[in-house]
């Protein structure tokens, strides 16, 4: 075996020895300013220092994580809007619809029970 052949060997080795610490290491920075004046500081006072990873753009803001397609068909929007933004007007919103709702299906529910009772009666009587 050559000299470099093991010069290789044993990088190879070292290299392979170090992966898993080298995959936790943070990316090198010499400086974090972003104009260096070699004669002078290496950064101004007031100058703002670049963070790693950080993105000129703005970012977008998260999608709701319950939209009519994420929720069942027949889920009421207000509830979808409650369960986005918990907010105390949006609570008061969801129960004001829902205590509506309900009392309109006791109403029918009350009205469909005095139909099946006539119409039991009726059916007695003939």
């Amino acid at each position: 075996m050559s000299c470099f052949t093991g010069l290789v060997w044993r990088t190879s080795l070292v290299l392979l020895l170090m992966r898993p610490l080298l995959a936790h290491a943070q990316p090198l920075v010499l400086v974090p300013c972003t104009e260096v004046n070699l004669l002078g500081t290496a950064c101004d006072e007031d100058e703002p220092l670049d963070v790693p990873g950080a993105s000129p753009f703005p970012q977008a803001p998260e999608p709701p994580l319950f939209t009519l397609q994420t929720m069942h068909p027949s889920t009421p929007p207000l509830l979808i809007k409650v369960y986005n933004d918990p907010s105390p007007a949006n609570r008061k919103a969801y129960l004001d619809w829902e205590k509506r709702y309900l009392g309109r299906i006791f109403e029918v529910d009350a009205l469909l029970q005095e139909d099946r009772q006539q119409h039991k009666r009726s059916g007695l009587k003939e």
